[in-house]
C-alpha cells in the first residue's frame, strides 16, 4: 500500500512476538516507537525509545498518540494465553477488548490517516467437524467464526470492533488471523517452550528423563514466528482496509509428532507421560487454515523449515547437543 509513512508504533513491543516485529521493521526502513504496558494511571514517559501506557486508560492512550503521532500502529498488545484466560476471563476481555476500543478510539480522534493492523488469533474459528494431518480441511476467512475459550471470544470482538471502526469512520484497519505461531523468545506457558523447557533440563541432567505432557492429539498449524512477522509487515502495507488475513503455513500437525520432531531434534531418550492436568477444560481438536488469501494478494509464504525452528528453540533453553 502506497502512503503507509515511517513511523509505526508497536503496542506490546516488549512480548515474544513484539521483539521480532521491531526488528522486522527496522529492516525494513521503518522507525519502530515500541510501546511496553504500564500500569493504570501511568502515562507516557517520551517516546525515545519507546512509550509506556496503561491501554485501559483511556486518557493515557490519548497521550501517547498524541505524543507518538504515529503513521501506522501494529496492535500486538494483548492477554495471549488460553490457559490463563480460563482462569481469568474478566482481565482478558478487559486487556484485549477494551484495550484495543481505547486504541480505535484514540487513532479516530487524534491520527484518522493513521493505517492501523490488529492481531486477531485461529481461535477465533470454529473447529472444523474432523482434522487431519494432511490439512485437508483447512480454515479460510469466510470459515465460521465460534470462539471457544474466553481469549478467542476477545480475539473476535476485536476484529467486530476494528471492522465497526472501519465502516463508521474510515480507519484504514487491517485484521490478522495468525494461526500457531513458535520460535525463540517464547515464554513457557505455551506448548513448544513447554516441551523445549524441559528437554533442555533433561540434557543438562537436571531433571529424569521423562517429559510430563498435555493432549497430544490436537492438530496444529504452526508457523515461525519470523515469518509470522514478515506478514505482518506486508499487511501493514498491502493488506486491505476493512479486511482480515489468515497468516499460517496451511498445513496441520500433530502436537504429537511436533514433540516426536523435538525429541528428534534434541538427540535424546525420554519417556512421555501424558498429565491430563494440563488438559484445557474445552479443547478444540484441529486448527489448520488456509493462506491462499495473504499468498495470492501478497505475495507471503513462510521460509524457515519447522527442525530449524525447533533447534532454535531447544538452543534458546539452553538445551546441550542441539
Amino acid at each position: 500500500m502506497t502512503g503507509v509513512g515511517n513511523r509505526v508504533l508497536v503496542t506490546g513491543a516488549g512480548g515474544f512476538v513484539g521483539d521480532h516485529l521491531v526488528a522486522a521493521l527496522r529492516r525494513a526502513g521503518y522507525e519502530a516507537v515500541e510501546h511496553t504496558l504500564g500500569q493504570r494511571g501511568v502515562t507516557p514517559v517520551g517516546v525515545a525509545p519507546g512509550v509506556t501506557c496503561d491501554l485501559r486508560d483511556e486518557t493515557a492512550v490519548l497521550h501517547m498518540l498524541r505524543d507518538v503521532s504515529p503513521d501506522a500502529v501494529i496492535h500486538l498488545a494483548a492477554q495471549s494465553s488460553v490457559a490463563e484466560s480460563w482462569q481469568r476471563p474478566g482481565e482478558t476481555m478487559a486487556a484485549n477488548l477494551a484495550g484495543t476500543a481505547n486504541l480505535l478510539g484514540a487513532i479516530r480522534d487524534v491520527a484518522p490517516r493513521c493505517r492501523v493492523l490488529t492481531i486477531g488469533s485461529a481461535e477465533e474459528y470454529a473447529s472444523p467437524s474432523r482434522g487431519s494431518e494432511s490439512g485437508s480441511e483447512t480454515l479460510d476467512e469466510d470459515s465460521l467464526c465460534m470462539p471457544a475459550n474466553p481469549y478467542a471470544l476477545s480475539k473476535y470482538a476485536v476484529w467486530l470492533l476494528a471492522r465497526q471502526f472501519y465502516a463508521a469512520y474510515s480507519l484504514s484497519v487491517v485484521h490478522a488471523r495468525p494461526f500457531n505461531h513458535i520460535g525463540p523468545g517464547q515464554r513457557v506457558g505455551f506448548v513448544v517452550t513447554d516441551f523445549a523447557e524441559q528437554l533442555a533440563a533433561i540434557s543438562r541432567g537436571e531433571h529424569e528423563p521423562t517429559l510430563s505432557v498435555g493432549n497430544l492429539e490436537a492438530v496444529r498449524d504452526f508457523t515461525d514466528v519470523r515469518d509470522i512477522v514478515r506478514a505482518y509487515v506486508a499487511l501493514l502495507q498491502g493488506g486491505r482496509a476493512g479486511d482480515v488475513y489468515n497468516v499460517c503455513s496451511g498445513k496441520g500437525l500433530s502436537v504429537r509428532a511436533l514433540l516426536d520432531m523435538m525429541i528428534a531434534v534434541s538427540g535424546l531418550r525420554v519417556d512421555v507421560r501424558v498429565n491430563e492436568a494440563k488438559f484445557r477444560p474445552v479443547e478444540v481438536p484441529a486448527l489448520v487454515g488456509s493462506a491462499a488469501k495473504i499468498r495470492r494478494e501478497l505475495g507471503w509464504r513462510p521460509g524457515l523449515p519447522m527442525r530449524q525452528t525447533l533447534a532454535d528453540v531447544l538452543r534458546s533453553f539452553g538445551c546441550r547437543g542441539v
